[in-house]
């Protein structure tokens, strides 16, 4: 079975793009870049803070 990235389940994680991983406030990894709050998917998969989401929250959107 093959295990997901940190960045495919943080509760963090708002959306993932190409490069770019769009997070919420909370989030420890977070830059702001032209309005938007983001982190590298490098950045997401080294993250020493990592909060797995919980069943409840809501699917997040791949672009």
């Amino acid at each position: 079975m093959m295990s997901k990235e940190n960045y495919e389940t943080c509760a963090h994680i708002k959306s993932i793009g190409q490069i770019a991983v769009y997070v919420t406030p909370s989030c420890p990894q977070a830059t702001q870049i032209k309005g938007h709050l983001v982190s590298s998917k490098e950045r997401c998969r080294r993250c020493k803070v990592f909060k797995e989401r919980s069943d409840g929250d809501e699917q997040r959107n791949f672009i």
